[in-house]
C-alpha cells in the first residue's frame, strides 16, 4: 500500500518519487499509514491520498498539485 500511495502522491503531486519519500518519512506518513491500515485497506487509494493530505495538512504541510 505504502508503495502505490507514494507513486499516486508522485503523479497526483506532480513531485518526483524521491521528494515525496523524504515528505513521508518527516511527517511520518508511512507510521500513519500503518497505524490506519485497518481502515485505509476498505478504501480507494484516491481516498486514502485525500485522507494523507489532510494529515499533512494539519501538520503544517501544504501541498499543492
Amino acid at each position: 500500500m505504502q508503495t502505490r500511495l507514494i507513486r499516486l502522491a508522485s503523479e497526483e503531486w506532480h513531485l518526483p518519487v524521491e521528494q515525496i519519500i523524504h515528505l513521508f518519512k518527516e511527517a511520518d506518513v508511512l507510521g500513519y499509514i500503518e497505524k490506519c491500515y485497518g481502515i485505509f485497506h476498505c478504501e480507494g487509494d484516491e481516498a486514502v491520498l485525500e485522507d494523507i493530505t489532510e494529515f499533512l495538512q494539519g501538520k503544517g504541510i501544504e501541498i499543492s498539485a
